[in-house]
């Protein structure tokens, strides 16, 4: 027998034993089912409701794993850097899905992303050390959730961004490693004194603070001879090639890490001295092997002249780390120990951000702010005068 519910669908005695409301929506009609005939009312209320809510009954079973998996491959994907992309299937597969993955996307809420951050800034390492993830990596985390969010409620998936509200821990800015000027130097005699001549990698990195994928990726097309100076528009990695069947990692020429990134630095002249020395070693080493060096040579290259692997890169620096007696300092070691001897010669803040690539000088100061207190004082010390001439004033006056 068959019954309308204030015109909000059909209810009936399935042949089951079952109650049966049937509902419609854009065309499409839907079911759900109780024991009883009151039950079943309730159901098709709420159904009712989630629609007038903006919830498509479509997407009702729908998980967000699944949603997840198809933003990442369809709005994330043909956009995003290689890089990035990587980042974001990383996060996806070590930490998301594994813990909220199941849950049906018209049941997520603000709780569960809170939680779910909460488990991770607590114990949330994926190499089963103790530990949970670091604040920046929650904050990345975050970043790419709230697109995939919003995407999901553009597509009208779900009806708002429910992860806008979440509250994640303060990036705590700890004081990277920095070389004391006499570590610097010995490093320098290490690096200029070993027999591999793409040592003189590590001067570059001392005196311009490009990062390692920056340096990898400088040909000497990169190099303006009469402003002596290099422009900095690349990065080289290895990362993960999605585009066939079976993912492979492969060396990627891409864009800097932000259009900020893109810079020209000069160099000092000394250093500009060096490169052109180091040219003409490499110029004679690739004769020797019977390669000539052109415009598209990289100017850190492998044994064979072609791109350096980072990690082969990583290894030699290591080394000759080893060889100056240089302890607990990595590569991102020379790019902290450049930007600090740039604040303690009196640089401009705003020409030490453009120079790192820095998006915003806050971005400097926060990272280097420790190292300003001479320069405070100095920079304050230089409204002695506009005390003085009020004074003599004030005395004259008197």
């Amino acid at each position: 027998m068959s019954k309308r519910c204030n015109g909000e669908g059909t209810i009936y005695k399935h042949k089951s034993g079952m109650w049966c409301a049937q509902y419609s929506h854009k065309g499409k009609r839907y079911s759900v089912y109780a024991k009883t005939q009151a039950a079943v009312k309730a159901k098709l209320k709420e159904a009712v409701s989630k629609i007038d809510s903006g919830v498509d009954p479509k997407n009702e079973k729908l998980t967000f794993a699944e949603w997840l998996d198809y933003w990442l491959e369809v709005y994330a994907k043909p956009v995003v850097k290689t890089s990035t992309y990587v980042g974001y299937e990383t996060a996806a597969r070590l930490h998301i899905i594994p813990s909220i993955g199941k849950i049906k996307m018209c049941s997520l809420t603000t709780g569960v992303f809170q939680e779910f951050f909460n488990e991770k800034s607590a114990a949330g390492r994926a190499d089963g050390k103790d530990g949970g993830l670091s604040a920046k990596t929650l904050r990345n985390i975050y970043n790419m959730l709230h697109l995939c969010l919003k995407s999901a409620v553009n597509d009208g998936v779900i009806v708002k961004n429910v992860i806008e509200n979440v509250r994640l821990p303060k990036c705590e800015i700890k004081e990277e490693r920095v070389l004391s000027i006499d570590e610097q130097d010995k490093l320098i005699s290490a690096a200029r004194t070993d027999k591999n001549i793409s040592a003189f990698g590590i001067i570059l990195l001392l005196f311009t603070g490009i990062r390692r994928g920056e340096l990898l990726a400088l040909q000497w097309r990169d190099v303006n001879f009469e402003r002596r100076s290099v422009l900095v528009s690349k990065n080289l990695n290895r990362l993960p090639d999605f585009s066939g069947s079976v993912v492979k990692t492969k060396i990627m020429i891409g864009t800097t890490k932000t259009s900020t990134s893109r810079r020209e630095i000069p160099l000092l002249d000394k250093i500009f001295d060096e490169l052109l020395l180091y040219k003409e070693k490499q110029k004679k080493a690739m004769a020797a092997k019977g390669l000539l060096q052109t415009e598209d040579t990289y100017i850190i290259a492998n044994r064979n002249f072609s791109a350096f692997e980072p990690k082969g890169f990583d290894n030699l620096v290591k080394r000759i780390e080893r060889d100056g007696g240089i302890k607990s300092a990595n590569i991102h070691s020379f790019r902290h120990t450049f930007a600090t001897r740039c604040i303690e010669s009196g640089m401009d803040i705003l020409v030490v951000s453009h120079i790192l690539g820095h998006a915003q000088a806050s971005t400097t100061l926060n990272k280097y702010g420790h190292c300003l207190p001479d320069h405070k004082r100095d920079c304050i010390g230089k409204l002695d005068g506009l005390y003085l001439q009020s004074a003599k004033e004030d005395n004259i006056n008197g």
